[in-house]
């Protein structure tokens, strides 16, 4: 009963509420004032003077008020005896309201409409790329509470989600409940905020406006370079000096990436001194947060069963550093092990190189899992592993050594090769007498005759060109050998004190070369080369190629973790001096040194003792010294044989590719920076398969993002090579691929990962302290994150804006009462007139 009554009151109230707003629209229509806009609310406050001389005393004023009231009764009364109590008090009611009309008009009644609007509240979401992190709560009611957020029935489920998509959900789960409640007594804006703070849609004055908002917010990611809590209070506090905000509410980890001056704490002063309370809900937990990750995956594309192949990567850990990990090598879908190794984890934000070795024994196309098992706790298994597609080939690798005297190197370099049982190697001689010719088995296969068609040459996997005279090539020749290049083959030119490089000037041979021929040289053959130098290795040379790859697999046998490391160092120091050098100054465009003089230097680097250049889908390797054989004495045999072998394998890996395989799509690093450029490096291998407009297209994808083309374009005197740079990219996860031209099941596709500045990312854990503090010395208050749905409840109501000057209005001019004071005095004729009283 009780519950029906107070329904049938709220209906009531409900009702009133309906009229009173309906009369109110009605009067500033009808006296010419707008509508009230959503957010607004209309006050009204009347003004008038009293009807006497001022020099009448007030009371003296309204005892004679009170007189002429009695003197109307007491005449109705005596003229109205013929008539009944009812028409006498209707007489009565007339004439005191002609009176009181009157003694209005005579007060100068007027009324004041000021408008004013509700207080502002201001809601900032962090969304720098800490907030991008997954998080595992300790605390059983926030686990319960991001279960709920999350829509899962599992409070474990917790560690699944980011803080910023956590804090998404506060704001627009149920519709936007929780705006909506903060909206009935403010006057909402949602700003967003890493460096600055950015407007979220319009400011919510409506359903439609909230509705808006969250779809904005579905579309926003976590991707701020930095963050700066009292820079964004600050600012807001400077955009809103004239009418400073109810309150401001902070949904963020409190992690001030650039420094403590940008802490919450750091902006108390100012919201104090403009009495505007902060209240933060915490996102995060102010545990150490425990992820390890890994990346930068590299590993050859092509390798030969029975041959080492070595798997690099880079582990960065947080929270977990000096525990033991286990890095495991498998093949995907497989849960067996390859290889594996154990590793202490690095301090916070650093990089840990790490290497494994696994020798394939049977041939094809294997995908490979490089997989981190970490420490329990961690809470982001997902950048925990990587993938690549191998070729592993089998065979032999069918070799052209081509000389013209039979000097030390190309001594050395024929038996080496004749002895390694995956090399077919076939030798030309220009200088050889007919019994090399004809009794050599290496030599027999050319009979002292270089290739003379295009088709020969491609029988070659890797043509190795010593110190060659052009004048006794045929005109052909040297043009075939750059298609063979330029098609996919590898070349690799070995200077020489006769004609190689310099003879080859303005010849076909030129354009492979890494350097240019203009101002290079060769030393006299007089002079003196008593003083042996150590090639220095260049950082291409460590970390580009696998050129030097046996370089780390002896610092791996003696202990040495690190690509280049001291063990590495050491042993390219053990290896006898080099003595002659080709001088080359300058470089190709595109050209990359692998080893270089350790003091001459050319136009802008250290002279060149290796270098390497692409063309078109081949490679080219320039040795400008012709005194590696001297690697050989003392403990060099090992690494002199290590060297060629890998060097004939590495060149030969364009050759080795068919099909979609034939075309190396590839990116330039596998990790940036937010803000770095992504170079795209496409090259195809057959012509046949070249795009046929000019351009190839790439689709770039990124989980939660639409799908978006890249078009790279040839490069200039390279028709088999295309190019392009791209960018701006967001942080996130990215994969590409090629769609134009296609090809029959996958296309080619290159992985990459887009990374916030270390410097957001080192600090991870929630800075509760601090946003505690600011809450507390502004007089307001920090919320743990279960605690989320009670911050509309908690906000101050503020007080209300003005927002225009009142309006007055005078009444006593309208005339509306002009004519209500005649009806009045018409009315009370007509009565009089009907009962008889005039």
């Amino acid at each position: 009963m009780s519950r029906t009554s107070s329904g049938e009151i709220g209906g009531v109230l409900r009702h009133c509420n309906t009229v009173s707003n309906w009369l109110q629209r009605w009067w500033e229509n009808s006296v010419g004032l707008p509508a009230a806009e959503p957010g607004q609310v209309s006050r009204w406050s009347w003004t008038a003077k009293l009807p006497w001389p001022s020099w009448l005393p007030p009371t003296l004023g309204w005892l004679m008020l009170a007189a002429l009231v009695l003197v109307i009764v007491e005449v109705y009364r005596r003229d109205g005896r013929t008539l009944g109590v009812r028409q006498r008090a209707v007489l009565i009611a007339l004439r005191c309201a002609i009176v009181s009309l009157v003694l209005l008009l005579l007060a100068q009644v007027s009324v004041s409409v000021e408008r004013t609007g509700l207080p502002l509240l201001v809601v900032l979401i962090d969304d720098s790329a800490s907030m991008g992190l997954r998080e595992a709560y300790s605390a059983d009611a926030d686990r319960q509470y991001v279960a709920t957020l999350v829509g899962s029935s599992s409070a474990t489920a917790s560690a699944d989600a980011e803080r910023w998509e956590l804090a998404r959900r506060i704001l627009t789960r149920e519709d936007g409940r929780w705006l909506r409640e903060l909206r009935r007594r403010h006057k909402l804006r949602i700003e967003r905020f890493s460096a600055e703070t950015v407007p979220i849609g319009d400011e919510m004055l409506d359903d439609e406006s909230v509705r808006r908002l969250i779809a904005d917010l579905e579309r926003l990611l976590p991707t701020g370079d930095v963050t700066r809590p009292a820079e964004a209070v600050r600012q807001v506090l400077n955009q809103t000096r004239g009418t400073p905000p109810a309150a401001i509410v902070l949904l963020t980890d409190g992690i001030a990436s650039s420094g403590d001056a940008d802490r919450l704490s750091a902006v108390v002063p100012l919201a104090r001194e403009r009495l505007v309370p902060l209240f933060v809900i915490g996102i995060g937990s102010d545990q150490a947060t425990r992820d390890v990750q890994l990346a930068e995956l590299i590993v050859d594309d092509v390798a030969f069963a029975n041959d080492p192949l070595m798997f690099s990567a880079k582990v960065k850990s947080f929270g977990l550093a000096g525990q033991s990990a286990t890095v495991e090598l498998r093949e995907r879908g497989k849960e067996i092990s390859l290889v594996r190794r154990s590793i202490k984890l690095p301090e916070d934000g650093q990089a840990l190189t790490v290497d494994l070795l696994f020798t394939p024994t049977q041939p094809g196309d294997l995908d490979f899992e490089l997989f981190v098992a970490p420490p329990p706790g961690d809470v982001d298994r997902d950048n925990n592993r990587l993938s690549r597609s191998v070729r592993i080939r089998e065979g032999k690798l069918k070799i052209l050594l081509a000389e013209g005297l039979p000097r030390w190197e190309f001594r050395e370099l024929k038996n080496l090769l004749e002895r390694e049982s995956t090399i077919e190697l076939h030798t030309l001689l220009q200088e050889a007498d007919l019994e090399f010719t004809l009794q050599d088995e290496t030599a027999k296969p050319l009979q002292g005759r270089f290739p003379l068609s295009r088709e020969a040459l491609s029988a070659y996997d890797v043509l190795l060109l010593g110190d060659l005279n052009p004048g006794a090539l045929s005109p052909g020749a040297l043009e075939h050998v750059r298609e063979f290049v330029r098609e996919g083959g590898g070349v690799l030119l070995m200077a020489g004190s006769q004609h190689m490089p310099l003879g080859f000037r303005g010849t076909p041979l030129e354009t492979l070369l890494p350097v240019e021929l203009d101002g290079a040289s060769v030393p006299a053959p007089e002079a003196d080369l008593r003083e042996p130098f150590q090639p220095r290795w260049t950082e291409a040379g460590r970390s580009s190629t696998p050129l030097f790859r046996h370089l780390q697999l002896d610092a791996l046998s003696n202990g040495d973790d690190s690509v280049g490391g001291s063990a590495a160092r050491d042993v390219w120091r053990s290896l006898p001096g080099l003595f002659w050098l080709c001088d080359a100054p300058r470089l190709r465009a595109g050209a990359t040194v692998l080893l270089e003089h350790p003091l001459r230097r050319g136009e802008k680097q250290p002279l060149p003792v290796i270098a390497l250049q692409r063309f078109g889908a081949g490679k080219v390797l320039f040795h400008a010294t012709d005194e590696l054989w001297r690697w050989r004495f003392r403990d060099g045999e090992r690494i002199y044989s290590r060297y060629w072998v890998q060097a004939l394998r590495f060149l030969s890996r364009s050759q080795s590719l068919d099909g979609a395989r034939g075309v190396e799509f590839t990116a330039d690093r596998q990790t940036y920076q937010r803000g770095d450029s992504v170079k795209f490096r496409l090259e195809f291998h057959d012509q046949r398969q070249l795009p046929a407009s000019g351009v190839a297209t790439v689709m770039l994808e990124r989980t939660d993002e639409p799908r978006r083309s890249i078009e790279l374009a040839r490069v200039v005197n390279s028709p088999n090579l295309f190019a392009g740079e791209l960018r701006g990219l967001s942080v996130g996860r990215f994969h590409a691929w090629l769609s134009d031209p296609s090809f029959p099941g996958s296309p080619p596709a290159v992985d990459f990962i887009v990374e916030a500045p270390q410097r957001e990312l080192l600090r991870r854990q929630l800075d509760r302290a601090d946003l505690e503090a600011a809450t507390r010395a502004t007089h307001g208050r920090y919320f743990a994150l279960h605690e989320a749905d009670r911050v509309p409840a908690e906000i101050p109501a503020g007080q209300s804006v003005p927002l225009s000057a009142a309006t007055i209005i005078p009444l006593w001019t309208r005339w509306e009462l002009l004519l209500l004071f005649v009806s009045l005095l018409t009315t009370e004729w007509l009565c009089r007139r009907r009962w008889r009283l005039v």
